[in-house]
């Protein structure tokens, strides 16, 4: 079951976003040099490509921000998606991201290599809210520090998947709690690529189904590195899942308590 979630994951990821609108940045407008789109000041409307910046960019620095990123209901907080690889770099510094109606805090998906780092506090509330998405079918690698908070059912704190062969590196320095049904602290997933991931920071899940870490693979390895305290009290939900159809797993937990609901496992 675990690898076929992560295979309709990956397959998804790219092409859909969960009913959430496009973003329009503003009231300040994006200073573009091909191929680069500098988002500053008030971009409280929400900031995304096609809309925004032309979707052949490649490179998305968001920084010096003077208001949080708070755009309309359903519409997602940053969108950047693209067929080439493409980087972005997100420093919200006092500010957040708080999105509402199923917006996505952060959104990045691309056929090509996809490179994430974003510093700074997301909060999401609605179903399908994720604090991060993000999806490449080559190489992903993405890096947040952070609190993010979701209270929606399917509204997971960080979900990344690559296809088909990409291997997927995520690093999170945070705290990340979510209250709704099916909403995991982090979700992450390979079809054959290696999949990664670390975790420095408490996760607290309280929804039915909703574990603190799931790492899966079809056919690549799996590695979970965790530090810091990981509660999953729903009921079917596991502290940590790591799972893969036939590749190596390895889950080593340097510090804190993991514990998972009823019906469903503490650690690994």
């Amino acid at each position: 079951m675990a690898d076929l979630r992560a295979a309709r994951l990956a397959a998804t990821v790219l092409f859909a976003i969960a009913g959430a609108g496009p973003a329009l940045s503003g009231p300040d407008a994006c200073t573009l040099d091909n191929p680069v789109a500098i988002c500053q000041g008030n971009q409280s409307a929400g900031i995304a490509s096609g809309t925004d910046f032309p979707g052949a960019f490649t490179l998305l620095l968001i920084n010096n921000l003077t208001a949080d990123i708070a755009p309309a209901p359903g519409t997602n907080g940053v969108e950047f998606t693209s067929t080439v690889p493409i980087t972005l770099s997100i420093n919200l510094g006092s500010q957040s991201i708080i999105t509402t109606g199923g917006g996505v805090g952060i959104f990045a998906a691309s056929n090509g290599a996809v490179v994430l780092s974003s510093i700074g506090n997301i909060m999401t509330s609605g179903d399908g809210g994720d604090g991060i998405t993000a999806g490449s079918n080559d190489t992903l690698m993405l890096n947040h520090i952070g609190n993010i908070t979701t209270t929606g059912n399917n509204a997971r704190g960080i979900a990344a998947s690559t296809t088909p062969a990409g291997t997927l590196m995520l690093s999170s320095i945070g705290n990340i709690s979510t209250s709704g049904t099916g909403s995991h602290g982090i979700i992450s997933s390979t079809i054959a690529g290696t999949n990664t991931v670390l975790h420095l920071g408490n996760i607290t899940t309280s929804g039915d189904g909703s574990d603190g870490i799931v790492g899966s693979s079809v056919s690549g390895d799996v590695h979970v590195l965790t530090s810091g305290n990981i509660a999953a009290s729903g009921n079917g939900s596991s502290g940590i899942s790591a799972s893969s159809g036939s590749g190596y797993i390895s889950c080593t937990i340097a510090s804190g308590c993991v514990s998972g609901g009823r019906g469903a496992g503490g650690g690994c």
